[in-house]
């Protein structure tokens, strides 16, 4: 459901379907929080976050598919359904049940296609290499763009991955060589 010219409308309702799909499964099954929490490691969040890579969705968006399937998974694993998500997204040694937010999974995914396409050879690492040097044109600054993730480089928007990347490298306080 890619789209020329930035619009990911499509994209986007095709996962809220989806999205609606296992939420509904989940809130109907006689899941225990084992249950639960395997399937939404196991089914749930691959079928999702699956086209990662490849889109760029809006926070706001990324928050809409996760507030929906989070209203069904806290009940089913014993937490209201108003939990934050500090607690909700936090590590088991420390009473979380380790769901994951969705502006994470998607930094994640497009940092990983992209390191994944500048490692590997020949066409992947072109391409990468190509718009890694055209993002780092078109931003005129003599600094790594991936490297200096602060410095706001509005002109670069245009693109959408690269700026994508640095956004969550910067969220993260990392960089990237």
């Amino acid at each position: 459901h890619k789209a020329l010219g930035r619009n990911n409308t499509k994209a986007f309702s095709e996962l809220m379907r989806k999205n609606t799909i296992h939420s509904k499964c989940i809130a109907r099954a006689p899941f225990d929080p084992t249950d639960t929490w395997s399937y939404y490691h196991a089914i749930y969040n691959p079928s999702i976050t699956y086209p990662f890579p490849s889109y760029v969705l809006s926070n706001s968006r990324c928050e809409t598919l996760q507030v929906q399937v989070k209203k069904a998974v806290l009940p089913k694993c014993e937490y209201n359904r108003c939990t934050p998500n500090a607690v909700t997204c936090g590590h088991s040694d420390f009473a979380g049940i380790e769901l994951r937010t969705m502006e994470v999974e998607q930094g994640m995914a497009q940092l990983q296609s992209f390191i994944l396409c500048l490692r590997s050879e020949g066409v992947p690492c072109k391409l990468a290499m190509i718009a890694q040097s055209w993002a780092q044109h078109i931003a005129g600054t003599s600094k790594p763009i991936f490297e200096d993730v602060h410095t706001a480089l509005p002109h670069l928007y245009p693109m959408m991955w690269i700026p994508a990347i640095r956004n969550f490298l910067a969220t993260l306080g990392g960089t990237l060589e």
